[in-house]
């Protein structure tokens, strides 16, 4: 009676005859069903393989072992294969432990303000653009004075929208704290 395994139950049984240290003793074996006495094998070619795309260290350190005792070509030939796989997984092992956590990327506070709070640093930059170019405030038409205080009162008053609400619910929230410096530092206050 045959019994058809599936390629995870080889895997399976491979592993545990891996990890029982049979493959590299050469112990033997009886099985039951036909009282013989047979050699521990290598896990199938596949299987290996399944290993090694896998990247499961143990059992290809195993495998390496068993392969190092056989004096088959095609054994040899996977021997190199199982060699470079480790080779890879141990360089990036390492390279992983050396890397610092990658730290997160700095955005401009203007990214993160509101569209209305955007709308309104606008045009406080753009009405003073257009005084510092003239010479001053006394140079420009009073509009632009009555647009850039507008624009600084609208500021002021999102600011404190944005301290009210981290005393309730924090700082961190909605990036508050990046957004209530950038306000703080564009009005001056």
């Amino acid at each position: 009676m045959t019994t058809n395994f599936t390629r995870a139950a080889r895997a399976a049984l491979a592993l545990a005859v891996l990890s029982m240290g049979l493959l590299g003793a050469g112990v033997a074996s009886a099985r039951p069903a036909e009282n013989k006495v047979v050699r521990a094998e290598l896990p199938p070619m596949d299987i290996i393989d399944d290993f090694i795309a896998s990247g499961q260290k143990l059992e290809l350190r195993l495998v390496q072992e068993q392969l190092q005792n056989s004096q088959d070509q095609i054994h040899k030939l996977k021997l190199s294969e199982v060699e470079r796989a480790l080779n890879l997984l141990d360089r990036d092992s390492q390279a992983v432990r050396q890397d610092a956590p990658a730290k997160p990327k700095k955005v401009h506070p203007y990214r993160l303000m509101s569209d209305k709070e955007r709308e309104a640093r606008d045009i406080l930059i753009r009405q003073r653009r257009i005084a510092r170019r003239a010479g001053g405030w006394a140079k420009v038409d009073g509009m632009h004075l009555d647009k850039a205080k507008q624009a600084k009162k609208d500021l002021r008053q999102y600011a404190i929208n944005i301290r009210v609400a981290a005393e309730k619910s924090g700082w961190d929230e909605n990036h508050r704290k990046a957004r209530f410096n950038y306000i703080n530092k564009l009005i001056g206050d």
